[in-house]
């Protein structure tokens, strides 16, 4: 392989892995402890980004940064 060829090769590698690296997606479902019901409309937030579950409780954060994250859930109840 000439070196030209090489170098870009070492490139590509670079930016794959840095795209790899880069971004993380988290998933999962939010349910209430006691009854294992799916709570619809929580709020989850990690950092800046959040979403809200759909009905199934079900949510999706993607393009995180990797390494240690903080997940908040919060979901609120009106009694009437």
């Amino acid at each position: 392989m000439n070196m030209t060829k090489r170098l870009f090769a070492a490139v590509m590698l670079l930016v794959a892995t840095s795209v790899a690296v880069v971004a993380a997606n988290i998933k999962g479902k939010v349910v209430d402890r006691q009854t294992g019901e799916a709570l619809i409309g929580a709020t989850v937030m990690v950092g800046d980004n959040g979403c809200a579950t759909d009905v199934n409780g079900e949510f999706e954060l993607k393009g995180l940064k990797r390494g240690n994250l903080s997940i908040i859930i919060k979901e609120e109840r009106c009694e009437v």
